[in-house]
């Protein structure tokens, strides 16, 4: 079922679309919920750590102060229709009634909803949301009373907890125990094309070899809720179970390969490496999925619609770090920004779209000789969405090879967070180049001070003008470019 065909439950929203980032959206808690919206009483709201009324019931005591976020100082908990006994019975499917609770759903900032009319990006793009996974709750609450859920790969019975059923909570019962998380993408026209999600259950201990001692068996499909999707139906290597408690990313990688979509579907540890998982003989795997059909070709994919936790039956799920990670200008968002400014201008009037544009510095010469440059001294800022450990550097170039690079000043390569606080520094080379290390997922902005004084002494160039060119490189992609003219001034 799409999101945008499902009954009308959606109610408030819970914030409104804010303008984009530059290359997609991300949105980490730490201000608002921007782009998260409300589907009936299911909603996420900021907290710095859970308070939590079911997720940490009955768990170890390390969870006793609640749950902090994955990283930054605030993280989303999700209030699901199940708490308050508003979840829907679905009868649709061959297992006969079951529980469907809509949960929320974030438009990654492509605004209207559900409608992005663009064509499949040729380098593709990814989704993410980091979602905490509790296995000694899942082993309080497993999804089916006792092992194995799923005798066979059909739709029976044993794969539905009868006493999971909408009302409130009454203990272990109805706590609920699967969730959804799906990618609704359109084709390029607009209209919804397909889903692609990962269907997430508690498991009962020894449910299988790989789940000796409960956890949550996941697997990837093309279907949501109770009714269409079955995370145990699986094969031998596509039923997996993560067996360890902890923040984790789930990642969809959108991509051409031959023509056709193909969808890689990760998670990932807070470092950025892929999970293990163990596959339904018990041996230690990567919690990753490929899907890839003849029904998807390239032409008939578009770009994201929504990310949505579609059957989302689990009361105060932790999430953050909602990212959607696209070329700059591809599925409809703004092009990346990145600006030479003048002397003084700050990060806050930057990203405020404040600042102005330096196009042009000037010299003075004598005898083939930079006498002066003025201004002396300008900035460079970028603003970007990285992942987890991600590399980023910033080079420099120029149309003559005299003078040389500009210099940036006593290592004035700051890193700020979207909000312009200072994070730390990028490691400055002598020749006017960056680098570094991005150690956590999430939106941040760069400013660099160049010191064109410094070309003082130097060999005036022969191009009129020279331009200087500076680039910033994310992962093993180019970001962002920004150029300013050196002149002689007349």
């Amino acid at each position: 079922m799409k999101l945008k065909d499902r009954p009308r439950v959606i109610t408030g929203l819970l914030a409104v679309a804010t303008a984009l980032l530059s290359l997609g959206f991300f949105q980490g808690f730490e201000t608002n919920l921007n782009n998260w919206f409300s589907s009936g009483s299911a909603q996420v709201n900021r907290v710095q750590t859970t308070v939590s009324t079911s997720y940490n019931s009955g768990t170890t005591a390390i969870y006793a102060n609640g749950i902090g976020p994955a990283s930054g100082t605030w993280l989303g908990q999700v209030k699901s229709s199940v708490r308050d006994g508003t979840c829907g019975i679905d009868t649709t499917g061959a297992i006969g009634p079951s529980l469907q609770c809509f949960g929320p759903f974030t438009d990654f900032g492509l605004a209207p909803q559900f409608v992005n009319a663009n064509p499949f990006p040729t380098n593709g793009y990814t989704t993410q949301l980091a979602i905490y996974l509790d296995t000694s709750y899942a082993l309080n609450h497993p999804d089916c009373t006792t092992a194995p859920c799923n005798p066979s790969t059909s739709f029976t019975s044993p794969t539905v907890n009868t006493e999971c059923v909408p009302g409130p909570d009454t203990g272990n019962s109805c706590e609920g125990t699967r969730f959804d998380w799906d990618i609704g993408l359109n084709d390029p026209t607009g209209n919804f094309h397909r889903d692609y999600v990962f269907n997430v259950a508690t498991a009962v201990a020894g449910e299988f070899a790989g789940c000796p001692s409960g956890g949550f068996v996941i697997n990837a499909s093309h279907n949501s809720f109770r009714s269409g999707a079955n995370p145990y139906a699986g094969t031998s290597t596509s039923t997996l179970c993560l067996t360890n408690s902890g923040w984790y990313t789930f990642k969809q990688a959108f991509s051409n390969v031959s023509g056709l979509l193909s969808v890689t579907y990760s998670i990932l540890n807070p470092d950025g490496s892929v999970a293990t998982c163990n596959n339904l003989s018990g041996a230690a795997v990567d919690c990753t999925w490929t899907l890839s059909t003849s029904d998807d070709p390239i032409d008939s994919i578009g770009c994201p619609s929504y990310g949505w936790l579609a059957n989302e039956e689990i009361n105060d799920l932790p999430i953050d770090n909602t990212v959607f990670d696209v070329a700059p200008g591809a599925c409809g968002t703004s092009q990346a920004t990145a600006q030479i400014t003048p002397t003084n201008t700050t990060c806050q009037q930057f990203v405020s779209g404040n600042s102005a544009t330096l196009s042009q510095l000037t010299y003075t010469s004598k005898n083939s000789k930079i006498q002066s440059v003025s201004p002396g001294v300008f900035f460079y800022y970028t603003q970007f969405i990285a992942t987890a450990n991600q590399a980023v550097s910033i080079s420099q170039s120029r149309t003559d090879t005299t003078p040389g690079n500009i210099p940036i000043q006593k290592a004035q390569a700051i890193l700020y967070s979207s909000s312009c606080t200072k994070i730390g520094s990028l490691n400055v080379a002598s020749d006017g180049t960056a680098s570094g290390t991005i150690k956590n997922a999430g939106a941040y902005i760069i400013g660099v001070k160049y010191t064109p004084s410094s070309l003082a002494g130097q060999g005036v160039p022969g191009s009129n003008p020279d331009t200087y060119t500076y680039d910033t490189t994310l992962g093993a992609s180019e970001a962002v470019t920004a150029s300013v003219d050196l002149v002689p001034r007349h």
